[in-house]
């Protein structure tokens, strides 16, 4: 046990010292500017809410979210969904120059702000809002940042590598991404599921 911790510890120092480090502060600064941005566009384009809440839907449909009816499937449904989805955004950092994980992180950020204005003009109120994502998303936004800041700094070593930096090991990043994934970001995931499934319906009942 104490190995395991020792490892750790060392791989994910190494691996915030590397660039990692400089990925996720950038990451968690942008990320509730962009909520703000989708917030205020969606209050001043009253237009766009329903195009938010069509990609909602249509996102839910496909990951298989409307048609579960029991808990404990929800639970294994919803943390398959955002398993998948943190899976995806660090490997596209594979692909060089592109930085294509900046797009969940994008798209997550400002669809949270757009949903807010929808339930300020639905009548549900942002007290509401909140109470409906704040419990899952204490654990689901901060791996939300993680994943797609691994996926940044994996492209960002790909890339240098790309161009010719011969000190750089993607192997070594490969790992490191790995134990970030395996020991932060998955036990996020899971908590992130089950306070949706089991917390936040409870809570919404008590305010609507």
């Amino acid at each position: 046990m104490n190995e395991l911790s020792s490892y750790l510890r060392r791989t994910l120092c190494e691996a915030w010292q590397s660039g990692y480090g400089e990925e996720a502060r950038r990451a968690a600064i942008v990320a509730p500017l962009l909520t703000l941005v989708g917030f205020a566009a969606a209050w001043f384009f009253p237009q766009l809410t329903d195009h938010v809440m069509g990609v909602l839907e249509q996102a839910i449909d496909s990951a298989g979210l409307s048609t579960v009816t029991e808990t404990r499937d929800m639970a294994a449904a919803i943390f398959a969904n955002n398993l998948t989805a943190a899976f995806s955004a660090i490997l596209w950092g594979l692909v060089p120059f592109a930085y294509l994980a900046a797009f969940p992180l994008g798209f997550n950020f400002f669809l949270i702000g757009a949903l807010g204005v929808y339930y300020v003009r639905s009548g549900v109120g942002l007290g509401s809002y909140l109470v409906g994502i704040l419990p899952h998303g204490i654990f689901e936004l901060p791996a939300l940042v993680l994943f797609c800041a691994a996926g940044l700094y994996l492209c960002s070593r790909v890339t240098a590598r790309v161009r010719g930096d011969k000190e750089v090991r993607i192997l070594r990043t490969l790992s490191e991404v790995s134990t970030l994934f395996l020991y932060v970001i998955l036990p996020l995931l899971a908590a992130a599921a089950l306070m949706e499934t089991y917390v936040t319906p409870r809570l919404l009942a008590m305010v609507l």
